[in-house]
């Protein structure tokens, strides 16, 4: 019975430290993200202050309303970053498609590498 409860014990510290390691990666790899998203909400004068302030004295949309004017406007640039990753998928599967036919039918030297 003690040897169960060792077990099951040692199963648990494993687990925790685990957990616990995860939790800390999960922290420093959402942190950025959250200084960002907290330092777009700051003036521009609370963004270059230093030290930097955590928490800003105000909060503005300021930054975004300049993003969403800046030169053609951001849905111009995300139209055309779009367009330009539709043609690249486009194009990958299409090549792709005759490389497997070509793989498929024709014999060639090495093809035994290939299947």
């Amino acid at each position: 019975m003690a040897r169960v409860a060792r077990a099951s014990e040692g199963r648990f510290y494993k687990k925790t430290a685990y957990y616990g390691v995860c939790c800390g990666l999960a922290f420093l790899f959402v942190l950025p993200l959250f200084w960002s998203f907290i330092t777009s909400l700051k003036k521009p004068a609370d963004a270059n202050a230093s030290p930097p302030n955590l928490i800003p004295s105000t909060l503005t949309l300021e930054n975004y309303t300049k993003l969403l004017h800046y030169g053609d406007g951001i849905f111009h640039y995300f139209g055309n970053s779009l367009m330009v990753a539709m043609l690249t998928v486009i194009g990958v599967v299409f090549l792709s498609t005759l490389a497997g036919y070509g793989f498929s039918r024709f014999s060639f030297p090495a093809r035994m590498f290939f299947s």
